[in-house]
């Protein structure tokens, strides 16, 4: 476990008023082990029992072309249109 802060700033763009974005740096070990890469580097976070769950995304091709997500730790799977 470690202790981090989360960096609080004002969003830009188009955001509202009073809109803020949140941010917390993540332990580099942390990320090797999940499997994180450059090239690889998308993850689904998820909310649970007030706890912040980060899992690494896994993508499979279906035959249908779909692209089916699927984390490496979770039994659910999430299916999109392919590109």
């Amino acid at each position: 476990m470690a202790e981090r802060n989360i960096i609080m700033g004002k969003a830009g763009g188009t955001a509202g008023k009073h809109s803020v974005n949140y941010k917390i740096s993540l332990p580099a070990e942390m990320v090797k082990e999940l499997g994180v890469t450059q090239e690889d580097k998308c993850v689904l976070v998820s909310f649970d029992d007030g706890k912040i769950i980060i899992e690494k995304k896994s993508l499979k091709l279906a035959p249908n072309n779909s692209v089916i997500v699927l984390s490496d730790k979770a039994s659910k799977s999430d299916e999109r249109k392919g590109d």
